[in-house]
């Protein structure tokens, strides 16, 4: 069974903030890490109406309030693996 030693965890929200769907949708974050996925729930011949019905609506959204605004959770581990040595008992890494 491995061991690990937890010595830190930190989190957090941070915000993504968008001036309407179009730019949400367009924005590197948003194509790289979240487009594909999104995309492959649909048919794809369902995927161009649906993504531009759904752009429409963010930029309704953020028309109304502003901006369009994404939080995010964060979390950050600092987490040791015990260092083996033959015929030693397991001991943590500084």
């Amino acid at each position: 069974m491995l061991t690990i030693d937890v010595r830190n965890v930190h989190h957090g929200l941070f915000s993504l903030r968008y001036s309407d769907g179009s730019a949400m949708l367009s924005s590197s974050l948003i194509q790289v890490g979240f487009l594909e996925p999104w995309r492959n729930v649909l048919d794809s011949g369902d995927q161009e109406p649906v993504f531009e019905a759904i752009e429409r609506e963010l930029n309704r959204v953020a028309l109304n309030l502003g901006e369009l605004r994404l939080t995010v959770p964060w979390v950050c581990m600092d987490i040791r693996k015990p260092v083996e040595a033959p015929g030693i008992s397991p001991t943590y890494a500084p």
